[in-house]
């Protein structure tokens, strides 16, 4: 499994409260089938005389039968059928979802790089060069003016950020140092004119905040307010609209203008250097599920991923909703045949009016450091302290580093665990309605495959009503924080499509959720507190 961190983070607070929106209901759902294979119409309409979904919400489209399909056939075939039907629920006062039926392919292809995407890459390389070099006569300036002389030269970008954030620090301690007379006043005046050059609004933002924090509004200069913190908080706000919608030729402008007024000219070095490197590797493949999301969206980049607004990680961010509205959830009931994908309504329904009854497994490896995978086993250690402590379900939590053997997880009602690649470990004995995912890079590339191993389709075919994994290489960060996904499910007040899109970090990616989007294991009898 490889991981990589978010390149454009957002201060992000984790709240447990419901985000803003209406309960998902059979009426606002749109079914896509394959009209190129009979057995998706059948799914079609069999979920829709199940869930009570109006026909008209049915839409049959002409795409390949295969698992994967190539960009352009996704935006000439697929799109230009769904998005009317979206428009057409939303116009009503509706908030539409996607449901992709067995036949929909998975995956969109990998596809080259545009003559236009050439060019932005040259551009990036250019101004990459230039405010490396910028950002150093600065750097020197001040170290000549502190008396802090480096005669070394940064040999990559890393290297010179890494220099400018120390002379930065050295730069504002030599400020606020007593001043011994006019020229070291002056003096102090240059530096602080450099540096607000080289960090922008926001460390000047920053300074502000902790006065107030410290004085209280009362004593603040309003127009230290009003002048510089909103101000700043405006062009952060623009800022944020780039973990959702990302860079592309046409955008990047105007974001570069706001970095650097909001962070001067080493947060516009970083911005440009990042996107050279993001043009390194072209990671233009999707599944069909993800890429969908942002059918409403506009314009928005399509190489690697884009932040989810739904996550609830984003619960507090002023102006989320602006960003939220513009996403269309989907899900997909789907499986090695049309008759397990039935299988997954028939399940739901039957479970949601006794409730899901059995044990929760829980499978960690006991990794204990910082990095990527340490953290996410953190969230698996997370997950057992909420269930242990708000849930009376019966949870059976491994953190050795192999997985829990076979035969040994009875009555397996919620699974979560890691890391065996495309290779299903035969452990469970699933209860009828099911909901397990298994953390590793391709355990939902395919369906279909006769023979294969990977976790999703084994799964489906061992009987469970609902699971999630990457169609290709996700990156670790890119799976549903289970400490989140399961706690909103159990709560009984959640369908699985909406705690799975309060969970998952990224759209216009890898991952999909398989099952019925309005399945409620827990409506009748919670196993967790809603609060």
């Amino acid at each position: 499994m490889k991981y990589m961190r978010s390149i454009l983070p957002v201060i992000l607070v984790l709240v447990m409260s419901a985000p803003a929106g209406a309960e998902l209901k059979a009426e606002d759902i749109i079914i896509v089938f394959n009209r190129n294979m009979a057995e998706s119409r059948s799914v079609s309409k069999y979920y829709s005389k199940k869930r009570g979904v109006p026909p008209k919400n049915i839409v049959g489209v002409n795409v390949s039968t295969s698992e994967s399909m190539g960009r352009r056939e996704y935006e000439k075939k697929l799109l230009p059928h769904v998005r009317p039907a979206i428009e057409k629920l939303k116009a009503e006062g509706r908030n539409p979802a996607v449901l992709l039926v067995y036949g929909i392919p998975l995956k969109i292809k990998e596809w080259g790089k545009k003559k236009e995407e050439e060019t932005f890459k040259k551009l990036a390389a250019a101004r990459v060069r230039e405010y490396q070099e910028l950002m150093l006569r600065m750097i020197m300036e001040v170290e000549t003016l502190i008396g802090d002389k480096n005669n070394t030269t940064p040999a990559t970008v890393e290297e010179a950020i890494k220099r400018g954030d120390r002379t930065t620090k050295e730069a504002l301690s030599f400020i606020k140092t007593p001043s011994a007379g006019k020229k070291d006043r002056e003096k102090k005046m240059k530096v602080a004119s450099i540096i607000f050059r080289l960090t922008g609004f926001s460390s000047v933002a920053r300074e502000i905040e902790r006065k107030q924090a410290g004085m209280g509004r009362k004593d603040m200069d309003i127009t230290e307010i009003d002048g510089i913190v909103k101000w700043n908080a405006i062009l952060e706000r623009q800022l944020n609209e780039v973990s959702f919608y990302g860079i592309f030729p046409e955008n990047a402008g105007q974001v570069a203008t706001a970095i650097r007024i909001t962070r001067g000219i080493m947060g516009e070095l970083i911005f440009w250097d990042n996107l050279l490197k993001k043009g390194d590797d072209e990671m233009n493949s999707s599944s069909v599920d993800s890429e969908l999301t942002m059918v409403m969206a506009g314009p928005y980049q399509l190489n690697r991923w884009l932040g989810n607004p739904l996550n609830k990680i984003y619960d507090s961010l002023p102006g989320i909703e602006q960003f939220r509205e513009k996403v269309v959830m989907v899900g997909r009931l789907d499986g090695p045949t049309a008759k397990s994908a039935r299988r997954l309504v028939d399940d739901a329904l039957e479970v949601e009016k006794k409730g899901l009854k059995g044990t929760f497994y829980i499978d960690a490896r006991g990794l204990k450091g910082k990095d990527s995978y340490g953290r996410y086993d953190s969230h698996l250690y997370a997950l057992y302290d909420r269930v242990k402590r708000k849930s009376k379900m019966k949870t059976v939590f491994n953190d050795e580093e192999g997985l829990f053997p076979p035969d040994c997880c009875k009555d397996a009602a919620l699974y979560v665990g890691w890391y065996s690649l495309g290779k299903y470990v035969d452990s469970f004995d699933w209860v009828k309605g099911a909901v397990a995912f298994h953390v590793a890079s391709s355990e939902a590339s395919t369906l279909r495959k006769k023979g294969s191993q990977v976790w999703v389709k084994r799964m489906l075919e061992e009987g469970v009503a609902a699971s999630i994994g990457p169609v290709s290489e996700p990156y670790l960060d890119s799976f549903p924080l289970p400490h989140i996904f399961f706690p909103l499910l159990m709560t009984g007040k959640h369908s699985l499509m909406e705690a799975y899109y309060q969970s998952t970090p990224y759209l216009s990616w890898r991952q999909l959720i398989i099952g019925d989007p309005l399945y409620r294991p827990f409506k009748g009898e919670p196993a967790i507190p809603l609060n």
